[in-house]
């Protein structure tokens, strides 16, 4: 793993976020009718992050095929961003020894992040964008931390 090039990675990845914010300000009139899309988006990566991320890192029959009962799973249940966010970090860093891998899970983060960034803009409507980027930067920060760290302590 290039250093520099997974900590671009990891920051290009959070941008995300600020790019579905940014979106969803100058198109509020779809907004409203998207709002489901993004989420079921957003469940559809996660999962399928999952599945891919375990692929990559070689795991066991036996593993993967609990793994993705629980990539299904995730498809149903709400979970917290903070959760979210430290899994997707993990998963950046697990596939950083592959360049290929890495550009895939990180574009991968990315979109849920236009995702995300939607959601929020969708369920703070009165907020201006100054206050909703304040919003992401939170939401997207255990990202940063989980990755970062992991980068530099391995």
């Amino acid at each position: 793993m290039q250093t520099t090039s997974y900590f671009l990675s990891v920051i290009a990845s959070s941008l995300g976020i600020a790019a579905g914010i940014m979106i969803s300000t100058s198109a509020k009139e779809e907004l409203k009718k998207g709002k489901d899309y993004f989420v079921i988006l957003k469940k559809a990566l996660l999962a399928a992050s999952t599945v891919l991320i375990l692929n990559i890192i070689g795991a066991g029959t036996t593993i993967k095929l609990l793994a993705y009962v629980a990539a299904i799973a995730l498809l149903y249940i709400e979970m917290n961003n903070i959760i979210i966010y430290s899994l997707l970090g993990l998963m950046i860093f697990l596939a950083s020894p592959s360049q290929k891998s890495l550009i895939i899970i990180t574009s991968m983060v990315f979109i849920i992040g236009i995702a995300e960034g939607s959601i929020l803009t969708a369920n703070n409507r009165k907020l201006g964008i100054k206050s909703l980027l304040g919003k992401g930067v939170a939401d997207i920060f255990p990202l940063l931390l989980s990755a970062f760290a992991l980068g530099i302590i391995l």
